[in-house]
């Protein structure tokens, strides 16, 4: 029939070839190359995920170790009273330990309330040398409660000044727990 010339012959496997390897591409290896795409997109989702994961991870072992941290000074399920009582114990424990005399202690009637902490007020009357005082005041600031000094006021008790009657205010702030303040709301 038809005679074909090597050359042509050539150039007709050429361009069958071409044909062959650009179908194979658009069906075979377009497929391959979309399916690629598609999980390198997968793979860097769940790397962002993971990373996020990570950082809450982090800031969680972060967060229990500072509730850890300030545990102490939550005072949960304990009533005003008892609260009050504690209080009181402590600071007469702490002008004790520094070796002032309680003229007198009493706590203040009203607790002051916020959604974060309540406030409870104590009023002291104490009498020492400026030693017991500094000792005094060096024991209410690292107590294990979270005591500040609201009011201090100083007088000589005699008039060498050696000894000093001191009218002191302080004040107990314990902290409302997360779930107490939800129960309330």
């Amino acid at each position: 029939m038809f005679k074909i010339k090597k050359r042509e012959k050539i150039i007709f496997f050429v361009v069958l070839g071409i044909i062959v390897i650009f179908i194979l591409e658009k069906v075979v290896f377009s497929n391959f190359r979309k399916k690629a795409r598609d999980l390198n997109k997968k793979i860097k989702l769940q790397e962002t995920a993971i990373r996020k994961g990570l950082s809450i991870k982090k800031s969680k072992d972060k967060i229990i170790q500072e509730y850890k941290d300030y545990a102490k000074f939550l005072i949960t399920d304990a009533q005003d009273r008892d609260i009050i009582a504690r209080f009181l114990k402590e600071m007469e424990k702490i002008t004790q330990d520094s070796g002032l005399s309680v003229v007198n202690l009493a706590p203040e009637d009203k607790v002051a309330e916020t959604p974060e902490y309540k406030e409870y007020k104590a009023n002291l009357r104490l009498e020492g040398n400026m030693e017991q005082l500094l000792q005094f005041l060096n024991k209410v600031q690292t107590s294990n409660l979270l005591i500040k000094m609201v009011k201090l006021n100083l007088a000589s008790k005699d008039e060498q000044a050696s000894a000093l009657r001191i009218d002191v205010t302080v004040s107990l702030l314990v902290p409302i727990s997360a779930a107490k303040a939800e129960a309330a709301e």
